[in-house]
């Protein structure tokens, strides 16, 4: 997975048990043919917890009347299953729906208390296989 830094929301941001607004992404007006997915990563260290992250759309950047385009869920993370037993997976990974006024942002609900996130819209999110 390439992480651009036009297309992130997160970046290492600190997780806590709150409400997280990232930062706002100008993708133009439109759909693709071929979405781009949103995909939400957290570190190790996050422990137990999950992530509830609304995908916004708006045709302003202050975000007056933000329109929700997608909630995504995380699994409810527990100590008897850790993170790095995914083996890298994104714990949210979803195609950008259609709806998109020009800007976009998320609004990510944590239950974590630890750890950091990384959120970002990419081409391919490289789910791992196991073999």
């Amino acid at each position: 997975m390439i992480l651009d830094k036009q297309n992130l929301f997160f970046k290492d941001q600190a997780l806590s048990n709150t409400t997280l607004t990232s930062d706002t992404i100008d993708v133009g007006e439109g759909e693709a043919s071929d979405p781009m997915k949103l995909v939400i990563n957290v570190t190790d260290d996050a422990g137990a917890g999950s992530i509830v992250a609304t995908l916004q759309t708006s045709p302003t950047t202050d975000f007056s009347s933000p329109i929700s385009l997608i909630a995504a869920t995380s699994p409810t993370f527990t100590t008897t299953f850790t993170i790095s037993e995914m083996k890298g997976a994104p714990i949210i990974s979803t195609p950008l729906p259609r709806g998109n006024k020009g800007y976009l942002r998320v609004s990510a609900v944590s239950t974590f208390t630890d750890g950091e996130m990384t959120a970002a819209l990419v081409m391919d999110d490289d789910i791992p296989t196991t073999e």
